[in-house]
C-alpha cells in the first residue's frame, strides 16, 4: 500500500520484471489522475525537470516496462495504477537499511490531476 498524502514516505520492494497493481490511498489522488514512477538515476540527471525526462524516456503502456499512468477505481473504491518496472542493479536490503541504488530505485514523481501525461 502507498499512501500519498505530502507527509508520508513509504517503500516498497517491487520485483524486476513483475506486474504490480500499486494502491494509492491519502486521500491527494483521486480517479482519473496521472502517476508516473521515475528511475533514481533518470531524475538525478534532470534535476527539475525530472517528469519530463521520465516522459520522454519511460513508457506507460504495454508491454513491459510500464511506469505508471491513469489512476482507476477498481469496482471496490480502491485507487489503483498499474506498473511493471525494471531494473538494473539491485540495492541491497533496501526496507531495512538507507541503501538505495540509481538504477534499481523507483520514485513517484508526480500526479497530474485530471490530465493525461501525453497528448
Amino acid at each position: 500500500m502507498l499512501s500519498v498524502d505530502g507527509s508520508t514516505d513509504v517503500e516498497v520492494l517491487a520485483r524486476h520484471d513483475t506486474h504490480y497493481d500499486v494502491l494509492l490511498t491519502g486521500g491527494t489522488i483521486v480517479a482519473t489522475d496521472f502517476v508516473l514512477f521515475v528511475r533514481k538515476d533518470i531524475a538525478i540527471a534532470n534535476p527539475g525537470s525530472e517528469c519530463a525526462a521520465g516522459l520522454a524516456q519511460l513508457t506507460m503502456e504495454a508491454p513491459a516496462p510500464y511506469h505508471g499512468g491513469e489512476v482507476v477505481d477498481d469496482g471496490s473504491g480502491n485507487l489503483v495504477a498499474e506498473v511493471h518496472l525494471l531494473g538494473v542493479v539491485d540495492a541491497v536490503d533496501p526496507l531495512n537499511t538507507d541503501a538505495e541504488s540509481d538504477t534499481g530505485t523507483a520514485i513517484l514523481m508526480r500526479t497530474l490531476t485530471h490530465q493525461p501525461l501525453v497528448s
